[in-house]
């Protein structure tokens, strides 16, 4: 039996400033931050020692990378869809606000011609507790990897290994609830003809959206990293 092949058809942004979204500026944090905060969050399911430990492992160069995150609409059958429905209630604390965006490959078009040495990755789910075969290689890709514990943010990334967040540059924006570190905007223009905008609490009833969907730009496989063959 084949397996089915999974396809992210629309990103979102849950935020209290759509605004800034649906005008292109990524407001991006260091990854310092996400891991600090994901340390805090599973400290009392996991040892807290070995939890720090790997952390302490990561690269400080690394850890300054900025990251704008967004959630994957994920499928895995080619259909006509039109609507996006939401169901775990843990989403609810990113914000009151979510832009989906309705043309994936179009939104990673224009990162590309306007964000030079940006990536973007599908966030891969793992036991940190127990890692098991290529999950043992995670440590070198933090960016891109998170405790199984946070499978239900459906996590899209977007960074870059080659901008640090100078403290001269930053971008200061008050009421902040969920970012506390410094951060940078990195615009790509607007996006008004590829998003809509919706009340977060809207899409835990369903929303109706028109998608563009390039079925073959937008396998999930194409978003992942790729780990090295692992040893007899």
């Amino acid at each position: 039996m084949r397996t089915p092949k999974h396809h992210i058809i629309s990103l979102i942004k849950i935020t209290n400033f759509p605004a800034d979204v649906v005008a292109g500026n990524l407001f991006c944090n260091r990854l310092q931050y996400y891991r600090e905060a994901e340390l805090q969050e599973i400290a009392d399911e996991y040892e807290a020692t070995a939890v720090s430990k790997w952390y302490k492992l990561v690269d400080k160069d690394l850890l300054s990378c900025p990251v704008f995150c967004m959630y994957s609409v994920e499928v895995n059958k080619q259909d006509d869809l039109t609507k996006i429905q939401l169901s775990d209630e843990r989403l609810k604390k990113f914000g009151d606000y979510a832009v989906v965006i309705t043309d994936v490959k179009e939104f990673i078009n224009r990162i590309n011609a306007k964000l030079n040495g940006f990536l973007y990755e599908a966030i891969r789910y793992i036991d940190m507790k127990n890692p098991e075969g290529i999950d043992r290689y995670s440590i070198f890709n933090p960016i891109a990897t998170k405790d199984k514990s946070f499978k239900h943010q459906h996590e899209f990334r977007i960074f870059s290994h080659f901008w640090a967040l100078a403290s001269d540059t930053d971008f200061k924006m008050p009421n902040v609830k969920y970012i506390s570190e410094r951060y940078k905007k990195f615009p790509i223009g607007d996006l008004k003809d590829i998003t809509q905008k919706f009340e977060t609490k809207e899409l835990f009833s369903g929303v109706n959206v028109e998608l563009k969907i390039d079925w073959e730009f937008c396998l999930k496989d194409k978003f992942k990293s790729k780990f090295p063959k692992l040893p007899n």
